[in-house]
């Protein structure tokens, strides 16, 4: 188990609602598969390589995640 300072706790916190709440807008556009993980990712980068509506979702998924 890791164990995180406060400070640290409030960072990963913050970073994990923003992933659940990416993943959820990009799963709900239909344009990304759940699973498996790997097609998960294969459609984010997919779609982040894009100059669409939804580009800048993923690319926001891609950073919180430290891709």
């Amino acid at each position: 188990m890791v164990r995180f300072r406060p400070d640290e706790r409030d960072v990963y916190e913050g970073l994990t609602e923003k992933m659940r709440l990416c993943r959820a807008t990009l799963l709900s556009s239909g344009e990304v598969r759940a699973e498996p993980v790997g097609a998960f990712y294969e459609d984010v980068a997919r779609l982040a390589r894009g100059d669409g509506a939804l580009a800048s979702t993923p690319l926001s998924f891609l950073s919180s995640a430290g891709a």
